[in-house]
């Protein structure tokens, strides 16, 4: 929740206060979606909905370009890398809600 609590302010500013709510709660679903149709795992979390935030980030901060945005971008790329990794690591981490959220977040803002 650290990652809502560093990125949500940033991020609602550029989108609107609706239009983040309903990324944050279609990432969460789409995370949760792609990890029924893929696995037997059942997970609703808010990982899912992070890496939608993270996603989202990408996609706004190149939207916005200049050295700011590709920064933001490098930076959330980088952050959802390495914790994708650290999942991959754990055998109770399931990434199919990360990548789902990920790519749902991504769509939404792109």
């Amino acid at each position: 929740m650290v990652f809502l609590r560093i990125l949500g302010p940033h991020l609602e500013d550029a989108l609107g206060p609706g239009r983040f709510f309903l990324l944050y709660v279609v990432s969460g679903f789409g995370g949760f979606l792609l990890s029924i149709a893929l696995s037997d795992t059942r997970s609703v979390g808010a990982s899912g909905a992070i890496f939608g935030l993270l996603g989202a980030t990408i996609m706004v901060g190149r939207a916005q370009g200049g050295e700011w945005g590709r920064a933001i971008s490098r930076q959330a790329i980088i952050l959802a890398a390495v914790i994708m990794f650290m999942g991959f690591m754990s055998p109770t981490t399931d990434n199919l809600a990360h990548i789902g959220g990920f790519g749902v977040g991504g769509a939404m803002s792109g």
